[in-house]
């Protein structure tokens, strides 16, 4: 059982006043262990509701972020979804046309004939892309939760993906292989997991040493 304490709730007011990404600064003292992680998110009791608000940003909508808070508090399935714009070449059935110059005309003359034929036109549509997973770590308290999802969050911060794919927030939650950065190829970076840490006997304490924070 998580136990918070003041300073806890002290410093977790800090992440309400500041978004996800203000994180980044900080962040980039992990390598020398001084990456400060708040939790608590304000002075009164960690709710289901106020999780979902202080990490819809992070999830990418409010229905991911129900679905994130609920399946790490239950140990039950969650699923990620963000619909994206894709741009391509669509086909579209157009019109046959005739078109011939008129004697003494410097623009044709086009008229419609019977019948249609497809071509390629540029367009865009909308994608989903889709992540699931269960916990690993079983039904489990409101603190644990948030920093679980703190600790996920700076992270993917630290990576400048502080508004993450699907695909990206499952791998800093549950392990496996993330692209970042701008570059052509991409970076790659291999996360350890937050829950499977957790699930293995970790402690927070423990994990906040392998990651390099300090939680607060």
């Amino acid at each position: 059982m998580f136990k918070k304490s003041a300073p806890v709730l002290l410093l977790g007011t800090l992440l309400l006043a500041t978004p996800i990404s203000g994180l980044s600064q900080s962040a980039k003292g992990a390598e020398k262990g001084t990456t400060t992680v708040p939790v608590g998110g304000g002075t009164g009791p960690v709710t289901i509701g106020s999780l979902i608000s202080r990490y819809t940003p992070l999830a990418g909508s409010e229905a991911n972020a129900t679905s994130l808070v609920n399946g790490l508090r239950s140990g039950s399935l969650v699923v990620l979804t963000l619909t994206v714009k894709v741009e391509g070449m669509c086909p579209v059935l157009v019109d046959n046309t005739s078109c011939f110059m008129m004697p003494g005309s410097s623009t044709p003359t086009c008229m419609k004939i019977p019948g249609q034929h497809e071509e390629l036109r540029p367009c865009s549509k909308d994608e989903e892309k889709n992540a699931t997973f269960v916990p690993p770590t079983g039904n489990t308290g409101l603190g644990n939760v948030d920093i679980a999802l703190a600790f996920a969050s700076a992270q993917l911060v630290e990576l400048e993906l502080s508004r993450p794919s699907p695909d990206q927030l499952k791998a800093a939650l549950m392990g496996g292989e993330v692209e970042y950065g701008t570059a052509n190829p991409k970076m790659k970076k291999t996360l350890p997991g937050i829950l499977p840490l957790r699930a293995g006997g970790k402690g927070w304490g423990q994990i906040a040493g392998d990651l390099g924070y300090k939680l607060q």
